[in-house]
């Protein structure tokens, strides 16, 4: 099959993935799967030599769960994360790999043409090592990945704001099956910018899955008289978040939700109402208003006015979302095409990379040197409109969604801790300098440890905006050794720093001995997340498997 010339837009979501891509006359196009399904559930179920991705992978979950993994994307970055299926252990991206693999191979049997070069999109406040592991994964299922994407991004991209020209300034609300962003974006006549974003990649709508299943679980156990609790069965809990999950949509379109649950040879029927649900759940949904809370101010502190709150992801569909975002901002929220727009925005985003591409490679021109002329001449070699070469030439700015700082010791206390250079929601790219020294004489070397921040609770959303933070609130991402040829430096003598953030999010950090130039690089970034030897391992593995 010969590869596709187009770039293909990827959702890799918690419970559901999906993929796109612009076809001949512009227009992005979803790409139904084998089922003729718009999504494909994110669910693997190991089967001996191959693997079952999607729907029968998910209905298999109540007959053989500890075949069948699922939610995987919550573990993205985790190396301490390994399923064993088989007696072998997988990482996330490998199990990603197979959600990924299984798109692209349906969507090529779809189109006639192999599907390589692609974007994928990821939560905005993922970061390094979960943008990195979303990358392997498309690495792994023999993907060409182009760019990681935030999904906010990707869908205010396919929402359209700012095309026209209109300057404006919205919110993006995206509440997905395991994930949580909010993004406020400025669209203007020919800049887009992300303004600040946050949120939780432990915060979905498996959350409300769970506190559903467990009242459900509850209810039989009221209307059995006790006994045995199904949620100790594996087959048991597994038929359980089934059940939920259509209650849940039921509970979407009206006031109940009829349930039927048999276990151990007792079977019941009860309803679930909507308030119950909403109680069960309040605090999952107050936690996603103090996220917005704090965009929401930070963004109007800017001088930046919300126009419009933007509602994506399928988990917010949930009644109780929109009613309690326009009673806490007095704005009622849009709701738009929350299971297929992060699919869509990314599809357009790789055929503006695309077109890009062949705009410059055709004038030897950068984008911002381009004239109108040129945008014809680009349009009419692809066969598009002057419209949607124009809308692709835009440029784009983003934000990095973590503070990241190197240890030291504060001069001033006498401690070491974590000193931040370069903050959360500063522009990318982003470049912070400064001269640090050294703390004795006839130092031979200095170890260079480089940090993150952790917090993501809404009680603590501005802990990161101090200089100096302790080390329990940090997550080390890096350590190597800096060895100082000239072994007579005095205390005192300066040290260069530089850390960097490219627009695409990754961090370098270079440190160097100004007297004799020696330097220590740190790129933070896919090539090096991966030991060599278990990235031949994973490769070997995944090629073993047929994905169906």
């Amino acid at each position: 099959m010969k590869p596709s010339s187009k770039v293909f837009g990827i959702d890799l979501g918690t419970t559901y993935s999906c993929i796109s891509y612009v076809d001949d006359y512009g227009k992005v196009q979803v790409i139904p799967n084998e089922r003729n399904q718009r999504t494909t559930p994110s669910v693997v179920w190991f089967k001996e030599n191959s693997v079952v991705v999607g729907e029968e992978a998910k209905e298999a979950t109540s007959i053989c769960p500890n075949d069948v993994c699922q939610f995987v994307k919550r573990s993205m970055g985790d190396s301490s994360f390994y399923a064993s299926y088989s007696g072998e252990s997988r990482s996330p991206e490998e199990i990603s790999s197979f959600i990924l693999k299984k798109l692209a191979k349906d969507a090529s049997a779809a189109l006639g043409e192999e599907v390589k070069d692609v974007v994928i999109t990821c939560p905005a406040y993922f970061f390094i090592k979960e943008r990195n592991a979303t990358k392997r994964a498309g690495e792994l299922a023999g993907l060409n990945v182009l760019h990681i994407l935030n999904e906010p991004t990707a869908a205010a991209i396919s929402y359209g704001v700012g095309a026209d020209g209109e300057d404006k300034t919205i919110l993006v609300f995206d509440l997905g099956g395991g994930t949580f962003d909010v993004t406020s974006i400025h669209f203007g006549a020919n800049e887009d910018r992300v303004l600040f974003t946050d949120g939780d990649h432990r915060l979905g709508g498996k959350d409300w899955d769970d506190r559903l299943v467990r009242l459900i679980a509850e209810r039989y156990q009221e209307e059995t008289g006790g006994g045995e609790d199904p949620l100790e069965s594996q087959e048991a809990l597994a038929e359980l978040f089934l059940i939920a999950e259509t209650a849940k949509k039921q509970l979407s379109e009206r006031e109940t939700a009829k349930v039927r649950f048999t276990y151990n040879e007792e079977s019941t029927r009860f309803e679930i109402t909507r308030a119950e649900f909403e109680d069960a759940t309040s605090d999952l949904l107050t936690r996603t208003i103090e996220f917005t809370r704090n965009i929401f101010d930070k963004t109007r502190e800017l001088g930046e006015r919300i126009e419009e709150i933007l509602l994506v992801g399928g988990s917010s569909k949930m009644p109780a979302v929109a009613r309690r975002i326009e009673q806490e901002f007095g704005m009622k929220p849009k709701l738009y095409d929350p299971d297929e727009a992060v699919a869509r925005g990314a599809g357009i985003f790789g055929n503006n990379l695309r077109l890009r591409k062949i705009a410059e490679e055709k004038t030897g021109k950068k984008i911002t040197e381009l004239t109108l002329d040129d945008y014809e001449d680009v349009a009419a070699d692809c066969g598009y409109t002057l419209e949607t070469v124009q809308k692709a030439m835009r440029t784009f700015s983003n934000v990095t969604s973590k503070t990241f700082g190197l240890s030291l010791i504060n001069a001033e206390t006498g401690k070491d801790s974590v000193c931040n250079y370069i903050y959360r929601d500063t522009p990318l790219p982003a470049k912070k300098s400064s001269a640090v020294v050294t703390c004795a004489n006839n130092q031979e070397n200095a170890l260079v440890e480089i940090y993150s921040n952790t917090s993501s609770k809404p009680s603590n959303l501005n802990a990161y905006d101090d200089d100096w933070v302790p080390y329990d609130e940090c997550e080390k991402i890096w350590e190597g050794t800096l060895d100082f040829p000239i072994k007579t430096l005095k205390a005192g003598s300066p040290i260069d720093t530089v850390f960097e953030i490219s627009d695409e999010g990754l961090l370098t950090v270079t440190v160097t001995e100004p007297k004799s130039g020696k330097s220590l690089v740190a790129k933070i970034e896919t090539s090096e997340s991966v030991d060599p030897k278990e990235k031949q391992a994973q490769e070997k593995r995944c090629s073993e498997l047929v994905v169906e």
